[in-house]
């Protein structure tokens, strides 16, 4: 059937603010539509398009939760729900949904790895690292049962002891601090990332299921693994923020990213941020929006390493916010009231109260050597061997957990 052409533009501007209230769950769900950044961002155009056409209308867009899908057709805003990514992480969805099975769902969180990332076929997904190898990763019993500790309860451990577990194995995991999750716990304080938790509440479910013993508030030690006296050990580590090698790092006023994230170091009025990659343009993008006075400085180009999709939204916000930019800048030495940097053989200050360091990571590896003449089986994964993203953590603790 023919569009009709003169649709008044209000109906796309105005239809997420439209929406009926229902009472209960369905007032809920549709707060949850018109949330920024939430779910359903594209159910407004669909239901323009439905009013003045003839033919069935499908949506999409982060609409994974069966519960929010379902209120979309309900209130007749589609007729179809389209999944892309949801299907990726959960090829079940549909029928653990069926089944009343919702609870168990894998859930999506939007973090676009899927798209080009390249680890097998040019497709993967972060929270399921067997996409397109169903057959390699069906979880088998393992031949020998052994006592297996892991070290560390960041994403690449609790991966690896749940599928250890799964397997038959006897599972011990050690975490130093008091919760588990790693640096992806930072990660899920950061704005619009509160559903990343999603992802460490599912792992730590799945290792409940599956026997593991989780002991918190408890640093692995040599000792300690040779009191235990495990057949094998899986180190997992992680890796610390990375400090900056020039003149004046350990001033006061300097402080990590991370601790800028979880409120554990404040920021004053006048921000010079070091680092140029996620964690450096999220970080300067949030105190922005918090009405102080940012610069972002980084030795390369702003958004190395960021996919393309990410670093350009990245890029809006930063204009956006006004954040000035100073790309191809060397930092060469942080002083009380600010940052000396060289770009091209002239040498600036950047004035800042505080100056946070964004700048990566540092691997977290010293129990490797120190553990390799005591214990018969020993496998370092995730970040302590080469700090990357969780898509690589998960899938390194998957992969060990199916050989040990």
């Amino acid at each position: 059937a023919p569009m009709n052409t003169s649709v008044p533009r209000r109906y796309f501007d105005n239809a997420a603010t439209s929406f009926p209230k229902p009472p209960g769950v369905a007032l809920a769900m549709t707060r949850m539509l018109t949330e920024v950044g939430g779910p359903g961002r594209l159910v407004h155009l669909a239901e323009a398009v439905k009013k003045v056409v003839a033919v069935p209308v499908i949506t999409v867009g982060k609409l994974g939760d069966p519960l929010v899908a379902e209120e979309v057709l309900k209130q007749g805003k589609a007729d179809f729900i389209a999944m892309g990514r949801h299907l990726l992480a959960d090829p079940c969805l549909v029928n653990k949904t069926r089944e009343g099975r919702r609870e168990e769902i894998r859930t999506c969180i939007y973090c676009n790895n899927c798209v080009g990332s390249g680890s097998y076929k040019g497709w993967s997904c972060t929270v399921n690292p067997s996409v397109l190898r169903e057959r390699e990763y069906a979880i088998t019993p393992a031949p020998v049962r052994k006592h297996v500790m892991v070290i560390g309860g960041g994403l690449a451990g609790m991966e690896a002891a749940k599928v250890c577990a799964q397997r038959g194995h006897t599972v011990t995991l050690f975490e130093k601090t008091g919760e588990l999750g790693g640096q992806w716990n930072i990660a899920c304080r950061q704005e619009h990332k509160g559903h990343f938790a999603a992802v460490t509440r599912r792992l730590r479910q799945e290792m409940d299921d599956a026997d593991v013993t989780v002991l918190l508030d408890t640093e692995a030690t040599r000792a300690l693994v040779e009191k235990h006296h495990p057949d094998t050990v899986i180190i997992a580590t992680g890796a610390t923020p990375a400090s900056l090698p020039v003149r004046g790092a350990n001033r006061k006023n300097v402080v990590q990213a991370n601790d800028v994230i979880r409120g554990a170091a404040p920021a004053g009025d006048r921000v010079v941020v070091i680092g140029g990659r996620h964690v450096g343009m999220e970080v300067a993008v949030a105190l922005a929006r918090q009405g102080k006075d940012v610069s972002l400085v980084t030795r390369r180009k702003v958004g190395r390493d960021v996919r393309k999709a990410t670093r350009l939204a990245l890029l809006d916000m930063l204009m956006e916010q006004k954040v000035r930019l100073y790309p191809y800048f060397e930092v060469v030495e942080i002083r009380d009231g600010g940052v000396m940097a060289v770009n091209e053989g002239t040498l600036f200050f950047l004035k800042a109260d505080t100056v946070i360091l964004g700048g990566g990571a540092t691997p977290v590896k010293g129990l490797i050597e120190l553990l390799r003449p005591v214990v018969a089986e020993l496998h370092a994964i995730g970040d302590c061997v080469e700090p990357k993203d969780a898509l690589a953590a998960i899938s390194q603790g998957a992969e060990v957990g199916r050989i040990v």
